[in-house]
C-alpha cells in the first residue's frame, strides 16, 4: 500500500472516531497518522513516498513527526472526563 493513501486511511478513521464522540483517541489517531508519515518519509527512497515527498526529506520528516506529536500532546492535554 501506498504511505500517502496508508496515512489517509489512518487520518480518515480517526476522524470518523472524532465524529463518533471518541475526539481524544481520533485526534491521536491521527497525530499517530502523521508521525508514521513523517517516519516513512525518512525510512523510504524518494521514488516510493509518492505525495509525502514535497520538500527534502529533513523538512518533511521533521514536520509531519512535529504535527503529529503536537496533535497528540494537545489532546491528551485538554482535561476530559
Amino acid at each position: 500500500m501506498r504511505p500517502t493513501l496508508l496515512t489517509l486511511s489512518v487520518v480518515g478513521a480517526g476522524l470518523v472516531l472524532v465524529l463518533l464522540g471518541q475526539w481524544r483517541l481520533g485526534a491521536a489517531l491521527v497525530g499517530l497518522a502523521l508521525s508514521l508519515a513523517g517516519a516513512a518519509r525518512i525510512a523510504l527512497p524518494g521514488e516510493r513516498v509518492g505525495d509525502l515527498a514535497v520538500r527534502s526529506r529533513f523538512v518533511d520528516a521533521l514536520v509531519l513527526v512535529t504535527l503529529g506529536l503536537g496533535v497528540v500532546g494537545l489532546a491528551n492535554s485538554i482535561p476530559g472526563h
